[in-house]
């Protein structure tokens, strides 16, 4: 599979992880949500974008991975993907980075299977590692269909 040029970058949790650039239509601070009974896993909210109604989907609960501390702020990335438009909930924005810049390299087998399933690759610079986020695969697991 070829590279995938530039990644915008964000932080879960202690991992530094990645979607194509292309794929993002803008960064936000932490907004306010509106509350949905019964939604999905991962789905914390409604966000209301300039009167376009989004899922706001937190991607530490969809990798099964401990919830913010109260108080602590996230950041919304708004992306599409196919035809879908949401807000991935993640705990810090990054840069942007070129991954020809970067080593591609398989997701490292030690990634829990939760996370390793949100996952298409992993890119290497050095020591640090930037895990490759699988859009289509945060759409399947909040309900939402890419056509």
């Amino acid at each position: 599979m070829a590279d995938h040029g530039l990644l915008a970058t964000f932080a879960i949790a202690d991992m530094w992880c990645a979607v194509d650039v292309r794929h993002v239509r803008e960064v936000l601070l932490d907004q306010e949500l509106a509350a949905v009974p019964m939604a999905p896993t991962g789905v914390i909210g409604l966000l209301n974008l300039r009167g376009q109604v989004l899922a706001a989907v937190d991607l530490r609960a969809l990798m099964a991975l401990p919830p913010r501390a109260p108080g602590e702020s996230a950041i919304h990335y708004i992306v599409e993907h196919g035809d879908a438009v949401e807000s991935m909930v993640v705990d810090r924005a990054g840069a942007v980075v070129d991954t020809a810049d970067l080593q591609r390299r398989p997701v490292p087998e030690t990634t829990p299977p939760a996370i390793a399933s949100m996952l298409e690759c992993a890119y290497q610079n050095g020591d640090e590692i930037v895990l490759m986020v699988r859009l289509d695969e945060v759409h399947r697991k909040t309900g939402k269909q890419v056509r």
